[in-house]
């Protein structure tokens, strides 16, 4: 059987991040997190970076960063230079304009570019990802967004970094969509919510509306090995909310 490995999205720590990073990476390290995936440096060279992840024995498996079609392979070689101290596998774009999915010549425009850009990090032994939101599961001429994108981009190039809490929000059954795609994707997002007063509330793992147990069986079906603990945000403590979180994932593995 496959090992899952679990790690936490930095940005569900931004403000302890803020404070120290170093004692950051500590206390996800104690709480058994096995990699990070960086949302931001804080000042911090990728030497300084890696020194902590040695340190801590944490794995820098994954980063989100923005995605600029205007960049060239050139201008990118620093960027991809920095990742490749860090030791990071995984390049996720976590958002794009809906204005570039709506019309279907700029759809195509975003595919070669991602495509392009996903040939330059497989070059670098990385892979390029795209992370999920609710709005890519909008209809357009009786499609949803991420369908099309899903149809459009090269599979050995982009892969998506599916988002559960995003899924289940935007509509559709994230367990389907695992097992539907996930024979081709390596990471995942697992955040969870639930709703109060018409308005979405980020809880801990377990504590919402997601189905962890059904897509926890899907993922140990698929090819899906890093496992991404994210709270878009918090409420009162948010390193409490991570414990609590990587126990529950913990009972499901």
């Amino acid at each position: 059987m496959k090992k899952l490995k679990i790690g936490i999205q930095l940005y569900s720590l931004r403000g302890e991040m803020e404070k120290s990073v170093e004692n950051t990476l500590r206390r996800v390290s104690e709480m058994g997190f096995e990699f990070v995936e960086f949302a931001g440096y804080f000042g911090k060279s990728a030497e300084e970076l890696r020194a902590l992840l040695d340190k801590y024995g944490l794995e820098g498996a994954s980063v989100h960063q923005g995605y600029d079609s205007s960049t060239t392979e050139e201008q990118y070689k620093e960027q991809i230079q920095f990742l490749q101290t860090l030791g990071v596998k995984f390049w996720g774009v976590p958002c794009i304009d809906i204005s570039k999915l709506i019309y279907y010549d700029r759809l195509i425009t975003l595919t070669q570019g991602f495509n392009t850009l996903g040939t330059w990090l497989k070059r670098s032994g990385m892979e390029l990802c795209y992370h999920n939101h609710d709005f890519e599961l909008q209809f357009h001429n009786g499609k949803r967004h991420l369908d099309r994108m899903l149809d459009t981009f090269d599979r050995c190039l982009v892969s998506p970094e599916f988002d559960v809490c995003w899924l289940n929000y935007g509509g559709v059954n994230p367990t389907d969509y695992i097992r539907k795609h996930g024979h081709y994707s390596k990471i995942i997002h697992l955040q969870d919510y639930k709703i109060e007063n018409n308005s979405m509330i980020f809880t801990p793992l377990g504590k919402g509306v997601v189905d962890f147990p059904s897509i926890m069986r899907a993922i140990k079906d698929s090819n899906i090995e890093y496992l991404v603990y994210e709270k878009d945000d918090w409420y009162e403590d948010a390193l409490q909310d991570a414990k609590e979180s990587i126990e529950y994932l913990k009972s499901l593995i």
